[in-house]
């Protein structure tokens, strides 16, 4: 495998159109996620983890329409197709985030860690664990969302690997 072509590949990517919309949109999201989150975990209406998915609920609202809007042009399916694709993406997203969140709290509790200094402020564990599992997910879901909910969906994507797998491409 030519790593060279790899590499240049890879730089593409990350500097292409799409993936630099997506991480502005995506940020512009993530904030909304973050500050619902903050909002409602640090008045204490709901538990922890249901605040972060409440939280990462609103910022997928936000994703699809940024998104849909001025990022991803695919027309070969319908907008309501569309965004069926991004909410059965999505939804798995916003689970993991919350259960990344949840786990990373307490990682963070076990080793006794509360608040976290950063650049002079003290920083909740809770908005470090919830902070940390939005960049984690945002991984999965430029690539999910690139492939199934702003393309052909996920069956006819499914139907295309397998039908690779058994030409032997």
């Amino acid at each position: 495998m030519n790593t060279m072509g790899f590499q240049g590949g890879m730089f593409n990517f990350l500097l292409s159109r799409n993936f630099l919309y997506f991480i502005a949109f995506g940020g512009t999201a993530a904030l909304v996620n973050l500050l619902c989150g903050y909002l409602l975990y640090n008045a204490n209406l709901f538990p922890y983890i249901v605040s972060v998915f409440i939280a990462a609920s609103a910022g997928l609202l936000v994703n699809f329409i940024l998104n849909y809007k001025l990022n991803f042009k695919y027309k070969g399916r319908k907008l309501s197709q569309q965004f069926g694709t991004f909410l059965v993406v999505a939804s798995i997203g916003t689970l993991l985030t919350a259960v990344v969140a949840h786990f990373s709290m307490q990682l963070l509790l076990f080793f006794e860690i509360e608040d976290i200094a950063l650049a002079g402020f003290a920083v909740s564990s809770q908005f470090v664990a919830h902070v940390f599992s939005v960049g984690v997910i945002t991984v999965y879901s430029f690539i999910a969302h690139k492939y199934f909910s702003f393309n052909v969906g996920i069956r006819n994507q499914l139907r295309r690997t397998i039908a690779n797998i058994k030409s032997g491409a």
